[in-house]
C-alpha cells in the first residue's frame, strides 16, 4: 500500500466558499464530505482540513501555484489509479472550478528512524552526540559497528493536562489539552475521542437540541478520562518498556503471559488499552 496526497484545487478559496454558505448549505456540504469518507473507508489516512490563506518565503517571491489549493486529504491505496478511482465522484468537483490532484508520497530508500530513552541526568550535548548514538544502536544487533547516522535530534517527554478544556467559547482537545509520552498512541486516540465529544455536544447546542451548559460537560468527561486513563496508562507503559532491573522486566513479561492465556483478561486489557473502555466511564460521568 502507497501513501498519496490529495489537493483540492478551486476557482473559490475555501474561506469564500464557507463565508457564502449558509448553515443549511454548509450542514449539507459537510454530510456530502462525511458520504464519500465513508464510502472511501479505510483508504483515508486523513480527512484534512480547507485551507486559508498562504505566505511567502521569501517574502515577495512568485510561487506561480496556478488554481488555488483550498484544502487536502492523504489516501492510501494500491497505486494511483487506484487512489483517483477513490476520488470519483467525490463533493469536491462541485465547487466552482473544483480539480483535484493527487501527488504520490515518496519513500525515502535506505533510512530508518530509531528512538531511545535518554537518562534525565545526561547533559543535552552528550544526549545529541554521535558517540551517544553509535552505542545506542550497537545494541539493536551485535557485531555492527559505525552506522551511518543521517540526523540527531532529542525530545522531551511531557505529561501535562491542562486546566481546564472549556473557557466560555474556548474549547481545547488534542495536544492542546493533554500531552504525554507517546508510547501506546493514547495521546492520539484520546485527542480523537475529544473530538468526537465536543463536535456532538456542538452540533446539539447549534440545533437548539441542548443548553448551553451541556457544553460544561465536555470538560467534566474528557479531563477526568484523560487522566484515569490516557496519563496512568502511557506513564506506565513508559515504566514498563524502560524497566531495567531483572525483577521487573520478569515482573511486565509474566503479567503479559498471564493476560495472554486467559480470554477474559485479554478482553479487558484490550478493551482498556484501545480505549473503548474509558468511553463507558465517560458515559458514567454525565
Amino acid at each position: 500500500m502507497a501513501k498519496y496526497m490529495v489537493l483540492y484545487r478551486s476557482s473559490v478559496s475555501a474561506q469564500d466558499q464557507m463565508a457564502s454558505a449558509s448553515p443549511e448549505q454548509a450542514q449539507e456540504g459537510m454530510d456530502m464530505w462525511m458520504r464519500w469518507a465513508d464510502k472511501a473507508g479505510s483508504a483515508v489516512v486523513d480527512l484534512g482540513s480547507p485551507l486559508g490563506g498562504s505566505r511567502l518565503v521569501p517574502s515577495g517571491a512568485d510561487a506561480q501555484t496556478g488554481t488555488p489549493i483550498g484544502g487536502f486529504s492523504v489516501l492510501e491505496a494500491d497505486s494511483a489509479d487506484d487512489a483517483v478511482a477513490l476520488l470519483e465522484g467525490h463533493p469536491h468537483l462541485q465547487a466552482p472550478g473544483g480539480v483535484i490532484e493527487v501527488l504520490d508520497f515518496l519513500q525515502i530508500p535506505g533510512m530508518w528512524r530509531m528512538m531511545f530513552p535518554i537518562a534525565p541526568e545526561v547533559p543535552d550535548e552528550n544526549a545529541t552526540s554521535r558517540d551517544l548514538a553509535q552505542a545506542a544502536l550497537a545494541t539493536l544487533v551485535p557485531g555492527i559497528a559505525n552506522y551511518e547516522i543521517v540526523h540527531v535530534t532529542l525530545y522531551r517527554v511531557h505529561q501535562r493536562v491542562a486546566k481546564t478544556f472549556r473557557l466560555g467559547r474556548v474549547f481545547l482537545a488534542g495536544d492542546a489539552a493533554h500531552i504525554n509520552n507517546p508510547l501506546g498512541g493514547m495521546g492520539m486516540n484520546g485527542g480523537i475521542h475529544d473530538a468526537l465529544n465536543l463536535a456532538q455536544r456542538l452540533a446539539d447546542v447549534w440545533h437548539g437540541k441542548v443548553a448551553d451548559a451541556a457544553l460544561d460537560r465536555y470538560d467534566k468527561q474528557r479531563r477526568l478520562i484523560t487522566l484515569e486513563y490516557v496519563q496512568k496508562h502511557t506513564v506506565q507503559n513508559k515504566r514498563n518498556l524502560e524497566a531495567r532491573e531483572p525483577e521487573e522486566q520478569a515482573r511486565f513479561r509474566n503479567e503479559m503471559q498471564r493476560v495472554a492465556a486467559d480470554l477474559a483478561l485479554t478482553r479487558d486489557y484490550l478493551l482498556r488499552v484501545s480505549m473503548i473502555a474509558s468511553l463507558s466511564r465517560a458515559a458514567e460521568l454525565g
